[in-house]
C-alpha cells in the first residue's frame, strides 16, 4: 500500500505539473478550482483499478472459504461450490484472481484469461465443456477450480443460456473438486427466474457493505495524493511528528468533520467499493498554479483538492433507454454487437441510441466493452425499482 501511495504521488506530481502547460495564466493570483484534467483524471481511474480488494472483503471472503472447503473436505457430499455474490459495479475478476493467488488452498483457474465473453458466445458451452471435462478426468488430487464469472459465461437470449445449462449440471455431478463460482446479482437474479440455479448452487457468499471508516483506508493510497478541506490523520502525524507507540491505539479519525465525509460517502455509495471511488473521483478538483511575475508556473503549487461530496443525478431517461442500461448492466459489461443481440436490434441503431448515454457519461467504455458508469449505479438501480425491472 506504501508503494502504490508512493507511485501515485511521483506520477500526479509529474502530471499535475505537464497537464497545464503553456496554459498557466500571466496573474500572480491563484485561480479558482476547476475541474481535473483529462490527464489526471484518467491516472487516478487506473489508479482505483490497481487498488487491492478491500480488508473487509478479503477479511470476509477468506473465512467463507475457508469454512466451505473444511466442510467439503470433510465430507464431499456437502456444498462442492461457492459462489461470490456482488453488485454489477464490482470488478468479479479481481477477486478471482485473489482467490488463485491463496496458495495454501492450491487453486486452479478454468480459462484464466477469460476477462470477457467470447465473441462468438454460441461456443461458450464448448469451450467450457472441454475444460471441465478435462479436470474431472484427472485422477490427481482434488482441485479447488475458479471459473469465469457467470455474467461473462451467458447472453440474454433465445440461445444464449446453453453454458448455464452445461455447468448446472457438470458442477453438480463432480464432487471431486470445489467451484468457485462468481456473478453479479442482477444477472444472478435473471438466472434463477429462468433456470432456478439457487437450486443448484445454494452456497453464497454476498460481498459486505463498507462502512466510512472502511472506504478510507481502501482509498487511503489515493488520498495521500490529494489536499483536503479538512484535517487528516496523515497531515495530523506529520505535524506532530509522532507515530503511535505499539501499545497505543491507531489514531483512526483527525477530526470530525473527516469522519462525516467519509461516513456520508459511504452511506451515498450504498457501501459499495466502486460506486464511492466513482464519487470521491468526482469530488476532487485541480487547482492550477499561479504564475511567477515572468509568467511561468510554479510547479510546487499545482495541486488536486477535495472538494465536498459530489452527487449524481439521473438524466431524464426514454423507455429505450432504461431497457439498454438494464441490458448493458445485467450482463455487467459487454461488446456492442453482445449488447445489440440481447436488444434484438441491429448495431448500427444500438452505436445510435449510446452515443447520448456515453456523452451524458452514464456508459463508459473499457477496451472493447461497454459497462455502466458506477457513479450513476444507484440512481439507475432506483428508476429501474420505479419502472418494475427486477434489479435485486
Amino acid at each position: 500500500m506504501k508503494r502504490l501511495a508512493k507511485f501515485v504521488r511521483s506520477w500526479l506530481a509529474a502530471t499535475t505539473f505537464n497537464a497545464k502547460a503553456g496554459e498557466v495564466k500571466t496573474t500572480a493570483s491563484k485561480l479558482s478550482p476547476g475541474s481535473l484534467p483529462t490527464a489526471i483524471a484518467t491516472k487516478f481511474a487506473l489508479a482505483i483499478a490497481d487498488l487491492p480488494l478491500p480488508q473487509p472483503h478479503q477479511e470476509q471472503l477468506r473465512s467463507q472459504l475457508e469454512t466451505a472447503l473444511q466442510k467439503w473436505r470433510s465430507d464431499p457430499q456437502n456444498h462442492n461450490h461457492l459462489v461470490i455474490l456482488a453488485d454489477p459495479t464490482e470488478p468479479l475478476e479481481k477477486y478471482q484472481r485473489w482467490v488463485l493467488d491463496q496458495a495454501a488452498w492450491s487453486p486452479v483457474a478454468l480459462f484464466a484469461d477469460w476477462n470477457q465473453r467470447p465473441s462468438t458466445y454460441t461456443d461458450i458451452a464448448d469451450k467450457l465443456a472441454q475444460a471441465i471435462e478435462t479436470i474431472s478426468a484427472d485422477e490427481g488430487q482434488p482441485q479447488v477450480v475458479v471459473m469465469p464469472s457467470l455474467d461473462q459465461c451467458f447472453l440474454r437470449c433465445a440461445d444464449g443460456l446453453a453454458a448455464i445449462d452445461y455447468l448446472r449440471e457438470a458442477i453438480a455431478g463432480d464432487r471431486r473438486h470445489f467451484w468457485v463460482l462468481s456473478c453479479n446479482q442482477w444477472a444472478w437474479q435473471y438466472l434463477d427466474s429462468v433456470c432456478h440455479i439457487r437450486a443448484y448452487f445454494q452456497q453464497t457468499f454476498t460481498l459486505p457493505m463498507m462502512d466510512g471508516l472502511a472506504v478510507k483506508q481502501w482509498l487511503s493510497p489515493l488520498e495521500a495524493t490529494v489536499e483536503h478541506t479538512f484535517a487528516t490523520v496523515e497531515q495530523t502525524q506529520t505535524a506532530s511528528k509522532a507515530a503511535p507507540t505499539s501499545s497505543e491505539q491507531p489514531q483512526l479519525w483527525a477530526s470530525e468533520t473527516e469522519e462525516q465525509y467519509f461516513a456520508a460517502l459511504a452511506t451515498a455509495a450504498g457501501g459499495i467499493s466502486q460506486v464511492a471511488a466513482a464519487l470521491w473521483l468526482r469530488s476532487l478538483c485541480y487547482q492550477e498554479a499561479s504564475a511567477t511575475l515572468d509568467g511561468s508556473p510554479q510547479e510546487d503549487e499545482a495541486s488536486v483538492i477535495l472538494k465536498k461530496l459530489a452527487f449524481t443525478e439521473l438524466p431524464t431517461l426514454t423507455a429505450d433507454d432504461r431497457y439498454l442500461l438494464f441490458s448493458l448492466t445485467l450482463h455487467r459489461s459487454m461488446s456492442l454487437a453482445h449488447l445489440a443481440r440481447t436488444l434484438g436490434d441491429r448495431i448500427g441503431k444500438v452505436t445510435n441510441q449510446t452515443l447520448p448515454l456515453r456523452r451524458q457519461d452514464l456508459i463508459a467504455i473499457a477496451g472493447s466493452n461497454y459497462q455502466l458508469n458506477p457513479a450513476y449505479y444507484l440512481p439507475l438501480r432506483a428508476d429501474l425499482r420505479r419502472n418494475n425491472f427486477i434489479v435485486d
